[in-house]
């Protein structure tokens, strides 16, 4: 498992709780978290 996984995870789900925020997310946006 990658060391910078688990920083990537938290990083990407405080990003995706900013988007549900504010506006529906680009879907470039929601392609990155189905990978």
């Amino acid at each position: 498992v990658n060391r910078g996984t688990p920083y990537l995870f938290l990083k990407i789900k405080l990003l995706k709780i900013k988007f549900s925020k504010s506006k529906p997310p680009p879907p470039e946006v929601k392609v990155a978290f189905l990978l």
